[in-house]
C-alpha cells in the first residue's frame, strides 16, 4: 500500500481554501413549484445577546421598481415582542427609501436612496446596531447615520433573523447582499456567503449556521460566464464599449444599437451614412466625443480611412484618409486619451508579420511609427496591449517568427514587454512557463486593481472551435490563473475576434467575440458576455458541495487520510519484522504442510498458501478440492499481487505454491 504524502498536501490546502465573499441573490418569482428565497441566519439554533449587538453586510438593490421586506427579526425568549423590519419601497423614478420599522406600529428611522446609484452589484454597506440596555438602535447605510431610541427593548435578547420571503412577509423587493457579519462585544460571526450550491449556510470557519430556501448563490456568476446578448448582421459590423455610460455600442453600415446592462435593453437608430466602407469593423471609442472612431489600416480604394461616429445622436464625421503600408489582422491597440494618441502594434498582412508600434494622432490627424530603443520584439499577430500606467504599457503574447516571414510558420510566443511612451524604450520583463494548447491573446488586457497582475482572454486560434478562457498572469513572477469556464468561438475565419472589458462600478469583466462565417465575408454574429469580479478557478465551487460537502466533512476525511498514514506505517515496520522472520518461516514449510497432510493441524477457515494451497472451512475440513485448478490460479495471482503490494516482496509462484525468489 503506498500513500502519496503530495495528494494529503493538497488537500489540506484545500481545507484552508476560502474564497472572497461572494454573497446570495433573492428570487422574487414564486409559482406552485418555486418559492421567493429566505434565509434564516441562525436557523434552529439562535445565538442569545446581552447588551448590544450588530448585523452589517452589503446591500445591493437588483431593481429599484420593486418593493419589500429585506429582514425581519423577532426575540424568540419574549413573548408577544414586537418585530422590526427593514424595508425597500419604491417612490418615483428619481428616489427610493430604506425603512426600518416595528412592525405594525410605527417607522422609526427612513433613509432616503437616489435611484441612479442602485442595481445589480452596486453595493451598499448598511449596518444596524441594537443597544439593549440603552433601549435604541442605529441604523448606518452608506456612512449615513440615524438613530432612534425608546424601542421597549428588553436587556436580553434571543433574535431570530430572517432575510427575504417568509410566512409574514411574503413580499420581497429584487436585492442581494454578501459580507454578513454578526457580532457583540465577545464575538464576531462572518458569513462569506460563498456557497455555490445546496441550501447550508457557512460561517467563515466551515461550520453550518443557517439555512437558505432558493438561493441564487453569486459565487457561480463569477465562474459562469452569462450571455447578454447576441446580434446578427448581413454587412460588416463593429461594437465597443462605452465606459461613461457602462453602454456597448454595435453598429453597421446604416445602424447604431446600444446595450444598457443595466437595465437590460437594446436599442437602434438609423445613422448618417458612412463616408468609407467597413472591411473589418475596426474602431476604437472615445469617452471625451462620445464617439467611437471607425478605421481602416489599408484602405487604398477609398477616400475615407477613418471616420467618428456619435453614439449619442447618430452624426458621422469624416476624419482622414490617411493609411498605413499594409494591412495589420489581429494588431493589438491601446487609446491614450490624456495624448489623444491611438496606438496599434504588430499585426498581420501582405504574408508578412510586423513588430512596429503604430500611433495616430488624433489632433494632428497623421499617422507615424514609433522607432522604440531596447530589446528585439520579433514581429507577430495575435497579441495583446493594455496600460500600466499613463506612459507605460504592456505588450504581451501573440504568435509569429523573428524574421516576420510568413512562410518560414509561427511560434507562440508567452513573453511580456514594457513600453515607456515617455522615451520610447522597450523592455522585455519576462517568459511566462506556459505548458499546454498553443494560445493566443486578444488585442487587450487589463490591469488588476492591485496593479500585481493583468487579466485577458486567450484561445486556440489555429483551432476552427475554438474556446476563449479568462486568464490572470501575475506582474511579480512567472505564475498565471485560469478563472472562469470557457466561451465558445468559431475563429476559422481571420476576421473573427474577441476583446475584453471591465466595468469597475458594477465589478464585472465583459467578453464580446465576433464570429465571420468565411474570409473576407461580411456576415457576422456578435455576443456579448458578463462575469462577475473577482472571477474565480473552478476548485473554488467545490468549497462546499450540496449539503453533505462541508468544512467537517472534509476534517473527517483528512482524519481518515491521518489514520491510513499511520496504518502504512505499522505496515512498514511489520514488513521489516517479516522480512526477518522469513527464512524460519521458509524452514517450517515442509513441517507445516505435513501436518495438514496428516490431519494434526486443528484449524478452521484456514487458507494455507505455502506448499501446497489448501482451504479448510470452518468445520476443519479440507475443502481445497472444490477449487479448480485455473480458479486457483486467478484467486493466487489476485491475492498474492496485493500482498505483495504491501509487502513489496520478490515472491514468485506456480499454481500450486510460493517460492520465494
Amino acid at each position: 500500500m503506498r500513500v502519496r504524502i503530495g495528494s494529503f498536501i493538497i488537500l489540506l490546502c484545500f481545507l484552508c481554501l476560502r474564497g472572497n465573499a461572494q454573497g446570495i441573490e433573492f428570487n422574487t418569482f414564486e409559482s406552485e413549484t418555486i418559492q421567493k428565497t429566505s434565509y434564516s441566519v441562525f436557523d434552529e439554533n439562535p445565538l442569545t445577546f446581552k447588551g448590544d449587538f450588530s448585523i452589517s453586510y452589503d446591500l445591493a438593490i437588483q431593481d429599484y421598481g420593486s418593493f419589500g421586506y429585506i429582514f425581519r427579526l423577532k426575540d424568540l425568549k419574549t413573548e408577544k415582542s414586537d418585530i422590526y423590519s427593514f424595508v425597500f419601497s419604491y417612490d418615483n423614478d428619481e428616489r427610493s427609501y430604506l425603512k426600518f420599522n416595528i412592525e405594525a406600529k410605527e417607522c422609526i428611522i427612513v433613509d432616503t436612496l437616489h435611484n441612479k446609484a442602485l442595481g445589480a452589484r452596486r453595493w451598499i454597506p448598511v449596518k444596524i446596531s441594537f443597544f439593549l440596555k440603552e433601549d435604541s438602535v442605529c441604523l448606518t447605510i452608506d456612512q449615513r447615520r440615524h438613530k432612534s431610541g425608546g424601542l421597549g427593548m428588553p436587556e436580553e435578547m434571543t433574535p431570530s433573523i430572517m432575510f427575504g420571503s417568509s410566512k409574514f412577509s411574503e413580499e420581497i423587493p429584487s436585492f442581494a447582499i454578501r459580507n454578513l457579519v454578526i457580532s457583540d462585544a465577545t464575538q464576531q460571526i462572518e458569513f462569506p456567503l460563498n456557497e455555490s450550491a445546496g441550501t447550508s449556510v457557512h460561517d467563515k470557519q466551515g461550520k453550518v449556521r443557517g439555512k437558505a430556501i432558493n438561493p441564487i448563490w453569486l459565487i457561480n456568476k463569477s465562474y459562469y460566464w452569462n450571455l447578454l446578448h447576441s446580434q446578427v448582421s448581413e454587412s460588416t459590423a463593429g461594437y465597443s464599449y462605452d465606459s461613461q455610460s457602462d453602454n456597448f455600442v454595435y453598429f453597421n453600415k446604416d445602424s447604431l444599437y446600444t446595450l444598457d446592462i443595466r437595465r437590460n435593453t437594446w436599442e437602434g437608430i438609423m445613422h448618417e451614412t458612412l463616408p468609407m466602407k467597413m472591411y473589418l469593423g475596426t474602431n476604437f471609442y472615445h469617452p471625451n466625443t462620445r464617439s467611437t472612431y471607425i478605421y481602416e489600416v489599408d484602405n487604398h480604394m477609398d477616400s475615407c480611412t477613418i471616420c467618428s461616429l456619435n453614439v449619442l445622436t447618430g452624426e458621422v464625421e469624416k476624419v482622414d484618409d490617411k493609411f498605413l503600408s499594409s494591412q495589420r489582422h489581429h494588431h493589438s491597440s491601446y487609446l491614450d486619451t490624456l495624448q489623444n494618441k491611438f496606438y496599434i502594434f504588430g499585426g498581420f498582412g501582405s504574408r508578412k508579420y510586423t513588430n512596429t508600434l503604430e500611433v495616430y494622432d488624433l489632433n494632428r490627424k497623421s499617422w507615424s511609427t514609433v522607432k522604440l530603443k531596447g530589446d528585439f520584439v520579433a514581429p507577430r499577430f495575435f497579441s495583446s496591449m493594455g496600460a500600466l500606467s499613463s506612459d507605460e504599457l504592456l505588450l504581451f503574447g501573440g504568435t509569429g517568427n523573428n524574421s516576420g516571414d510568413q512562410s518560414l510558420g509561427k511560434i507562440y510566443y508567452y513573453d511580456l514587454y514594457k513600453i515607456s511612451l515617455r522615451d520610447s524604450t522597450i523592455r522585455k520583463v519576462r517568459d511566462f512557463s506556459y505548458h499546454g494548447t498553443q494560445i493566443v491573446p486578444v488585442r487587450n488586457l487589463l490591469l488588476s486593481d492591485d496593479k500585481t497582475a493583468f487579466y485577458t482572454l486567450c484561445y486556440p486560434m489555429q483551432e476552427a472551435s475554438s474556446r476563449l478562457q479568462l486568464y490572470k498572469f501575475s506582474l511579480e513572477d512567472d505564475s498565471y490563473e485560469v478563472l472562469g469556464n470557457s466561451i465558445p468561438m468559431e475563429s476559422k475565419a481571420i476576421l473573427s475576434n474577441a476583446n475584453l472589458y471591465y466595468n469597475n462600478k458594477t465589478q464585472e469583466f465583459y467578453c464580446c467575440t465576433q464570429e465571420f462565417k468565411e474570409y473576407g465575408g461580411e456576415s457576422s454574429i456578435t455576443r456579448f458576455y458578463s462575469l462577475a469580479a473577482p472571477a474565480i478557478a473552478e476548485d473554488a465551487l467545490l468549497l462546499y458541495s450540496a449539503e453533505a460537502g462541508t468544512f467537517w466533512g472534509y476534517a473527517l476525511v483528512a482524519v481518515g487520510i491521518l489514520l491510513v498514514l499511520i496504518i502504512a506505517v505499522v505496515i512498514y515496520l511489520q514488513k521489516k519484522k517479516t522480512e526477518r522472520q522469513l527464512p524460519e518461516t521458509i524452514s517450517n514449510l515442509e513441517e507445516v504442510h505435513a501436518q495438514i497432510e496428516m490431519g494434526t493441524v486443528s484449524q478452521t477457515n484456514a487458507l494455507y498458501l505455502f506448499g501446497e494451497f489448501t482451504m479448510l472451512d470452518k468445520k476443519g475440513r479440507d475443502i481445497t478440492h472444490l477449487f479448480s485448478a485455473k480458479i486457483k490460479q486467478l484467486f493466487l495471482l489476485t491475492f498474492l499481487k496485493e500482498i505483495k503490494k504491501v509487502l513489496l516482496l520478490p515472491i514468485s509462484m506456480d499454481c500450486y505454491g510460493l517460492r520465494r525468489s
